[in-house]
This record gives structure tokens, C-alpha cells and sequence, in this order.
């Protein structure tokens, strides 16, 4: 190939570097306007999300391809040794043949994954268990190709699968593209609900009357603590979410589909619309001794990325109570839970 030829094609990939930075951005909008809704029942997302996350990885491999065609290509303009020079040339080559797989194969998938969003809008339990099945067995078959056999056929049917993704563009593809895809999708979904979220915990104190607000808001209930610790000179209270004032507006969009030859309800919360509180108040006259009193009030936020992970708060206040007058240290503290 030309120099001339060269030049144009990496003046074109770089044009394309520009555009998928600008895509990047926006389909990272388009995940957090699209998590402004969720579905409900035990998988909050759907096809339409999905198709969010596809489209990110789409981006990711292609503008990854991108960066190492051009890295390669670019090294083509220097003066190196035959030997090295001609390394270049064809390791530009091949990147350049893999970016051209990548856009093509990314619009099938694409294309595909839209599709799909159109007939199976939600998971049902049938799309669950398939989904999880074909995952547990395209995690199986790629852990097996890379495992030495003794035995004569595993070791031809494995090693042929390991040469097919190492030589075959489009395997070489959907290898990595589904490693991109399973690897952001918690981070992607974490992005898009965290993102509509406005979760915020205040707790008040009056001086005139010595009592106690405790005020959870929010789109969702998610974040509200299972129970709150009131701690006052050692002495420990519990309050658990049931005994709190509950109020809000809740929006849902309901509708009876047929998905894999089962009746459906489909029922998606909006969060945008949505509003949440709770709200608790207490009398700390009879909690309080005379003078200066510690108080110490601590709960626990469940972490959305990891179930298994919580987040603690503690707030501290001091009170000095004389003969029925209160002095709160500070009376308003407001509480932004990322």
C-alpha cells in the first residue's frame, strides 16, 4: 500500500476517533436518561437497557481497535529498518481489518439487540434461565479451550475452539466484546440507577421543644436504612423502617405482554417522577439528664454495586438541658448518601 494510501486511512481513522469520543459521551447520557426508569420484579432491567450496554461496549472495542490501528499505523511514517518497518506495516494491516470487523459486527449485534428489545421487552423467568445458561456455557467452553488435555478429542475439539478466537476475526470479536460487556455491565447499571438517584438524610433538633426529626427522601426506598441506632449517654434506642411516617408518589406503567408463549406483566417504575420519604419524630425530653448530654445516632446504607457491602453513617451532637430549656450544638445536619 501507498504512502499516500496510509495517510488517508489514518486521517480517516482518526476523524472516527473524534466521533466515537462524542458517541461515548452521549451513550452515557443515553444510559442515564434510559435508568430513569426501571422494571420491577427480581431483574430491574430489561431489553432496553441491554441494548445500553451494548451499545457502550460497541464504542469501548471499537475506539480501543482505533487507538492501536493508529499506534501502529503512525510508526509506518518513521524511518526504521526494513525488518521493523515491514512488523508495522503489518500489524497496522491487521488492526485496520479488525476495526473494519468491529463497526460491522457491532451494527449486527446492534441490530440484533434491538430486535430483541421489540419481542422480549423484560425478562420472564424462561428468559432468565436462558440467558444464564447460554452465559454459564460460553463461560465454560472459553475457560475449557485454554486447558491442556490428555485426551485426543477434548484436545482437538478445545485447542480448534482456542485457534478459532485467536485467528477468526469475527470469534476474536465476540470474545472480547463479550468480556467488555459482562465486565461494565454491574459498573454501567450501578451508573444508570445511581445517577436518578437523590437520596438525602436529614435529622433536625429544636432547642425550643427538645425533640428530634429524622427525614429520609428520595426517588426509591432502596437506600432507606433497615433501622437507625439513637445513642444518647450511652443509653441505645432502635428505630426500624416500620416505625417511621411513610408518604410519596410512586409512577408505574403497566401492560400484559406475551414473551416466549407466556403471559407477561410488564411493570416499569419511573424514577424521574418518583418521590419518597420517610419521617420519624422524637421526644428526647425524657432521654436527657440535666446538663450536657452525648448524642450518637448510626445507621447502615446498602450499597447498590455490591449486596453484600454497607456503607455506615454516625452523627454526633452534644444538648445542654437546664430546667427545661434545650441548646443544641447544632440543630440541622443534612446527609447526601452517594
Amino acid at each position: 500500500m501507498s504512502a499516500s494510501n496510509r495517510n488517508n486511512r489514518l486521517l480517516f481513522v482518526i476523524t472516527l476517533l473524534g466521533l466515537l469520543g462524542v458517541l461515548l459521551k452521549g451513550v452515557f447520557t443515553f444510559a442515564k436518561s434510559n435508568y430513569t426508569s426501571v422494571y420491577e420484579g427480581n431483574i430491574p432491567i430489561g431489553m432496553d437497557h441491554m441494548f445500553t450496554h451494548a451499545l457502550i461496549s460497541d464504542v469501548i472495542i471499537v475506539l480501543i481497535t482505533s487507538i492501536l490501528y493508529c499506534y501502529f499505523e503512525a510508526h509506518t511514517f518513521y524511518s526504521y529498518s526494513n525488518e521493523k518497518m515491514e512488523f508495522y506495516k503489518k500489524r497496522s494491516d491487521t488492526y485496520f481489518l479488525r476495526l473494519l470487523t468491529s463497526i460491522k459486527l457491532s451494527f449486527v449485534i446492534t441490530l440484533l439487540i434491538f430486535s430483541l428489545m421489540l419481542f422480549i421487552p423484560v425478562f420472564n423467568s424462561i428468559t432468565e434461565k436462558a440467558l444464564l445458561v447460554l452465559a454459564i456455557i460460553i463461560f465454560v467452553i472459553t475457560i475449557l479451550s485454554y486447558v491442556d488435555f490428555k485426551n485426543k478429542i477434548l484436545k482437538l475439539i478445545f485447542s480448534g475452539i482456542r485457534k478459532q478466537i485467536k485467528e477468526n476475526l469475527t470469534f476474536e470479536f465476540f470474545y472480547y466484546w463479550l468480556i467488555t460487556f459482562i465486565s461494565l455491565f454491574l459498573i454501567v447499571m450501578f451508573f444508570g440507577i445511581e445517577s436518578n438517584l437523590n437520596t438525602k438524610i436529614e435529622v433536625k433538633f429544636s432547642n425550643q421543644t427538645g425533640k428530634m426529626q429524622l427525614n429520609y427522601s428520595d426517588t426509591t426506598s432502596d437506600k432507606m436504612p433497615n433501622r437507625i441506632r439513637l445513642i444518647i449517654n450511652g443509653r441505645e434506642t432502635v428505630f426500624y423502617k416500620h416505625d417511621f411516617l411513610e408518604a410519596g408518589i410512586s409512577v408505574k406503567k403497566s401492560q400484559n405482554r406475551e414473551i416466549l408463549f407466556k403471559e407477561t406483566q410488564i411493570i416499569k417504575q419511573d424514577l424521574k417522577g418518583a418521590q419518597v420519604l420517610y419521617t420519624r419524630t422524637v421526644d428526647l425530653n425524657e432521654m436527657l439528664n440535666e446538663g450536657v448530654n452525648k448524642i450518637e445516632i448510626k445507621f447502615e446504607v446498602n450499597n447498590l454495586l455490591n449486596i453484600n457491602s454497607k456503607e455506615e453513617y454516625s452523627v454526633i451532637n452534644t444538648v445542654n438541658k437546664f430546667e427545661g430549656s434545650f441548646e443544641f450544638a447544632k440543630q440541622n445536619f443534612k446527609i447526601r448518601i452517594q
